[in-house]
């Protein structure tokens, strides 16, 4: 992922976690990997959460063409 995207990336990311009534304390993320802190939403699994992030954000870093490699997140 461009740096210079690192900006857009963080706000979509921030807008998926209060969509879902979670607030985000601090978020930053680095080439290869992100840090999320979040006030979080009982009503709302983690791991949905993560799903969630990870298929939107990946969705959306296809679309805006962020990346020149294959762009994916980890697995598990």
């Amino acid at each position: 992922m461009v740096d210079t995207h690192k900006d857009e990336l963080e706000k979509y990311i921030t807008g998926i976690i209060q969509n879902h009534k979670h607030k985000v304390l601090a978020i930053g993320s680095m080439p290869d990997h992100i840090h999320i802190f979040i006030g979080y939403n009982l009503n709302h699994l983690i791991p949905d959460l993560v799903e969630e992030i990870k298929t939107s954000s990946n969705a959306w870093i296809k679309l805006n063409k962020l990346s020149t490699y294959k762009f994916e997140w980890q697995k598990k």
